[in-house]
């Protein structure tokens, strides 16, 4: 009986103890400022792209800059078909800690130019996941490689997703505009915009009226907004930053309906996070160049 007690009283002081150690931790990484949070976590930055030859300096740079404000980083780009000069810049400015990817023929292989997004979308995670198997990483920041992300202003903005103000359970944040998010193909809110705003437009016509009912109708996310963090089941806007642990190993991207028409690849990727647990937000503070 005395050992019973004795068990039953290192199991209680541990038990304590192991809490206050959670509770401690808790505390001590919700008073870190954004930039101790991401100097002490690791990034993994992609992107897929074709014919952007012009926008790859300035976005390596940006890539190189947003990544030494982490623990450390890696990047991972997929490049397929270009007809000018983007692969030969891409291994001009080629970094130990860079994958490429690069292809050709796949318009032979996919018409379609979602179902070629997704692909190439699907390769960056598959190499994500790859990697996650050898080392521990924490975040992914998904990248257009074009003029939305070339300016920069992505770098200076990450901060605002590390806030101690946000809550910690969210699974994606998307960024925002200075004019407003813009990405209205990627986007889901339920009641407000659930639904594909292309097909919508195929359905009713394309007119001045059909645009500003089904792909604009007034939505409030400026970057003015008092709610830092707008819930959605789907978004992008040229950069989103996930959490890698809660990306299901099973979600992939998607660049068809169904029916075979086209529909934006980010929807069916989202939803999966979404159905696992995951909250899908739209950062009103975390701004690109769009």
């Amino acid at each position: 009986m005395n050992i019973f007690f004795l068990i039953l009283f290192i199991c209680i002081i541990f038990y304590i103890f192991n809490n206050i150690y959670k509770y401690d931790e808790h505390f001590t990484n919700y008073q870190l400022s954004p930039e101790q949070k991401m100097k002490s976590s690791s990034l993994i930055i992609g992107g897929t792209c074709r014919d952007v030859s012009k926008y790859i300096p300035d976005i390596i740079k940006s890539i190189d800059t947003c990544g030494a404000k982490f623990k450390k980083y890696h990047v991972i780009i997929y490049e397929n078909d270009s007809s000018d000069d983007t692969r030969n810049k891409l291994i001009e400015l080629k970094k130990n800690n860079y994958t490429y990817l690069f292809e050709n023929g796949l318009d032979d292989k996919f018409q379609s130019r979602t179902k070629r997004l997704a692909y190439g979308r699907n390769l960056i995670i598959n190499q994500l996941r790859y990697m996650c198997e050898q080392d521990s990483w924490d975040y992914f920041l998904n990248l257009d490689m074009d003029n939305v992300n070339c300016k920069g202003t992505f770098v200076n903005t990450i901060d605002n997703c590390f806030n101690s103000s946000i809550d910690d359970s969210w699974a994606v944040q998307s960024a925002n505009q200075v004019i407003g998010y813009y990405d209205r193909w990627a986007l889901r809110i339920p009641k407000l915009f659930n639904y594909d705003c292309w097909l919508k437009i195929k359905k009713h016509g394309r007119s001045d009226q059909t645009i500003k009912k089904y792909v604009y109708p007034k939505l409030d996310f400026s970057y003015k907004s008092k709610g830092l963090l707008i819930p959605v089941k789907s978004a992008f806007g040229g950069t989103a930053l996930y959490k890698i642990k809660s990306i299901p190993s099973y979600c992939k991207y998607n660049g068809t309906h169904l029916t075979g028409e086209e529909k934006c690849e980010h929807v069916d990727f989202h939803k999966c996070i979404l159905q696992s647990g995951g909250k899908n937000y739209i950062n009103t503070l975390f701004i690109n160049d769009a």
